[in-house]
C-alpha cells in the first residue's frame, strides 16, 4: 500500500506506465489468440474446399470430361489432378446416418 506522502508525479507516472503496458500485454494476448481461432478457421475451410475439389473432379471425370480441362476449371495442375483421382473414396457418415446402422 502507497501512503499519501509518497505520492509523487514521477510514482504516479510510473504507476500509469505499469497500468498501461499491463493492458497492452493483455490486449497483445487477447488479439493473438482471435487471429489464431481465425487461422484455424481458415485451415478448417480450406481442408472444407481441397476435399470438394478433389470429389469434384472425380466426379467430373467420371462424367467424361477430360483431365486438362478439370485442371484448368479447377486451376491446377494435370499432375494433380491425376493424384486426386488416384485417391480412394472415403465416405464419412453423418449423425443422422450413424442412428441408422
Amino acid at each position: 500500500m502507497i501512503g499519501l506522502r509518497e505520492i509523487t508525479p514521477e510514482l504516479l507516472i510510473k504507476l500509469e506506465e505499469e497500468r498501461n503496458a499491463r493492458i497492452l500485454a493483455e490486449t497483445n494476448r487477447l488479439a493473438v489468440e482471435k487471429v489464431r481461432q481465425e487461422l484455424e478457421s481458415a485451415k478448417r475451410a480450406v481442408l472444407k474446399l481441397e476435399l470438394y475439389c478433389k470429389d469434384l473432379a472425380k466426379a467430373l471425370r467420371r462424367n467424361g470430361l477430360p483431365v486438362v480441362e478439370i485442371a484448368e476449371w479447377l486451376g491446377v495442375s494435370v499432375a494433380t489432378i491425376y493424384s486426386w483421382l488416384r485417391l480412394p473414396i472415403i465416405v464419412v457418415p453423418t449423425k443422422k446416418a450413424w442412428g441408422t446402422l
